[in-house]
């Protein structure tokens, strides 16, 4: 027998990303950047519900990070937290997703101690050209 991968095991999982924006990106920018993850995500779940939670202060960085809470109305993608974070040209993706709503409840308090640690990303400056 072929055994599952690890996340269709797990109840909760999460994971962190990135995506581009700017003026020569498909989303300028970080609002534009959610609207389309918004979009994707009733359009891929047909009964889908997305609601904008309260924004998230991050003491390391002195910002606040917009949360959205994704429920899909289906066994995949349940109940989904988003917490999208602006970086230079780019935003920074943390997710939270769960199979149902127990683990939901039981993770999120975790899953937001989690990104208030963040403590802003790494920016590599252009390499200097020797004189």
């Amino acid at each position: 027998t072929c055994a599952l991968p690890i996340w269709k095991k797990a109840e909760v999982w999460i994971y962190i990303n990135c995506a581009p924006v700017g003026p020569h990106e498909e989303d300028k920018d970080m609002d534009s950047y959610i609207q389309s993850d918004i979009s994707g995500f009733k359009q891929h779940f047909k009964n889908a519900t997305v609601r904008k939670e309260e924004a998230l202060f991050l003491p390391e960085v002195k910002e606040q990070a917009v949360v959205y809470t994704f429920q899909s109305g289906e066994e995949d993608n349940a109940f989904e937290q988003v917490i999208y974070i602006r970086d230079v040209n780019r935003v920074l993706i943390f997710d939270l997703t769960a199979k149902n709503s127990e683990a939901f409840a039981r993770t999120v308090q975790p899953f937001h101690n989690f990104a208030m640690s963040y403590r802003g990303s790494i920016q590599m400056d252009p390499p200097v050209e020797k004189p």
